[in-house]
C-alpha cells in the first residue's frame, strides 16, 4: 500500500466547499491553494479551476447538486452574506454528479482508473466495476429501458422480439456472445423473457393500428 499524500487526507471529509471540490477535481491540494486561489487574477489561477467552479456553482443554483449555503461576513457590517464558493456539498453527491458528466478525476475515483465511466447515476447492479454486478441482469434492465423509451421499436413486432434485436446489437457489451464471437441466441432469449412486460403475447402491432 502506498503512503498517503497530503491530498489523500481530504478523503476523510464527508463534504467539501465548492472551492475545495473544484481544486480537488483539477488535481490541486486545497491545503495549499484554498486561501489564495480566489484572490489571484484569473490568468494566475490553476488551469481548469475557473471552469470547474463555475460548473459547480451552476449545478447548485439549478438544484442539480444539493448544497448547504455558504456565507461570509461583511467587512463593513460584520453581518453574514451569501457566498456561493463556500457552499458545501456531500462527496457522494459530487461523485454522482461527476460520473453523470463522464468525468472521473483521480481524487474522487481512485479505485476506478480502469473501469468504464458510468453515463448516469447507475446503481451497483448496472456498474461493471461493482462486486455485485450481474451482466445478464444489467442486460435485462438496459433492454427494458431501451425498448420502453422508444415506441417505434415495437412497431410491427413484439416487445420480446424488439428486446432480442436490441440485445443482439449489444451482445458483446453484456457477454452474450459465444466463444466464436457470434450472438448467444439462447442467452439473449432468456434475458428478453425476463425483461418482457408484454407476457400476454398477441400479434405484432402495425403502424396506424392500436
Amino acid at each position: 500500500m502506498s503512503t498517503p499524500t497530503g491530498m489523500d487526507f481530504w478523503r476523510l471529509s464527508a463534504d467539501l466547499t465548492l472551492v475545495q471540490a473544484a481544486l480537488l477535481i483539477i488535481g490541486e491540494d486545497p491545503s495549499v491553494a484554498e486561501e489564495t486561489v480566489l484572490k489571484s487574477p484569473l490568468d494566475a489561477r490553476p488551469a481548469g479551476f475557473e471552469a470547474t467552479l463555475t460548473a459547480l456553482k451552476r449545478a447548485v443554483e439549478t438544484n442539480e447538486l444539493r448544497a448547504e449555503p455558504g456565507v461570509r461576513y461583511s467587512l463593513d457590517t460584520f453581518e453574514p452574506e451569501p457566498y456561493p464558493p463556500l457552499s458545501k456539498v456531500a462527496v457522494v453527491d459530487l461523485q454522482n454528479w461527476l460520473a453523470k458528466r463522464r468525468m472521473r478525476p483521480a481524487f474522487f475515483f481512485p479505485e476506478l482508473d480502469s473501469a468504464p465511466v458510468p453515463t448516469d447515476l447507475s446503481p451497483s447492479y448496472l456498474n461493471p466495476s461493482s462486486q455485485y454486478y450481474s451482466s445478464k441482469l444489467a442486460a435485462a434492465v438496459r433492454a427494458w429501458e431501451a425498448v420502453s423509451a422508444d415506441p417505434n421499436m415495437i412497431t410491427g413486432t413484439t416487445v420480446k422480439q424488439a428486446m432480442m434485436s436490441w440485445l443482439r446489437a449489444n451482445a458483446r457489451e453484456f457477454g452474450l456472445v459465444k466463444p466464436d464471437g457470434t450472438a448467444n441466441e439462447l442467452g439473449i432469449e432468456e434475458v428478453a423473457k425476463i425483461a418482457n412486460w408484454d407476457t400476454k403475447g398477441g400479434a405484432p402491432k402495425t403502424p396506424g393500428n392500436s
